[in-house]
């Protein structure tokens, strides 16, 4: 357990922010198992990253679990989470929020934690989604370029890349 204050509340939903945790942070260290940087800490995409892995898991089992009961309104039969051969680069479906400026210019990535408003810039160098997936982003970053001449008209866009078990990836 920790000690959380809640922040940015709405109609059934309440998120929190970890202040202190309860375990003296054992579970909250990152060691050097790769090069997080300071966009995690806002990613919204990263809401688990802080976690050493196993914690990740246990976490992503409580969200399941608690998803599962909430929907289904019944007990869920215990279950495992089979983990990732692969704590990085683990994801085959990213699903990206693409955003113009005032100024033109189009910010790509994923919604930030505490402004879901706002859209953190992601590159290839993400850590989430597998690397035939980070390849394909950086190639059309670069194609469509800063002012998002070539991408069709909208303030918001949504753009999904899924790479097959080959790593094919399909613009979807």
């Amino acid at each position: 357990r920790s000690r959380c204050s809640a922040f940015r509340p709405r109609a059934g939903i309440t998120s929190a922010r970890e202040e202190e945790p309860a375990d003296g942070g054992s579970c909250r260290e990152r060691a050097a198992r790769a090069p997080l940087g300071d966009a995690h800490s806002r990613c919204g995409g990263c809401t688990l990253e802080h976690l050493d892995y196993p914690h990740q898991l246990a976490a992503k089992h409580d969200i399941v679990q608690a998803a599962l009961e909430r929907i289904g309104r019944t007990g869920v039969p215990p279950f495992e989470v089979v983990p990732s051969p692969r704590e990085f680069h683990y994801r085959n479906r990213v699903s990206f929020t693409l955003q113009r400026s005032p100024g033109g210019r189009v910010v790509a990535g994923f919604h930030e934690l505490e402004r879901p408003d706002r859209i953190l810039d992601i590159t290839a160098r993400c850590l989430l989604p597998e690397e035939a997936i980070a390849d394909a982003w950086a190639k059309l970053r670069e194609y469509w370029g800063d002012a998002g001449a070539l991408l069709p008209s909208g303030q918001e866009l949504r753009l999904t890349l899924r790479a097959s078990a080959k790593g094919q990836v399909v613009l979807l």
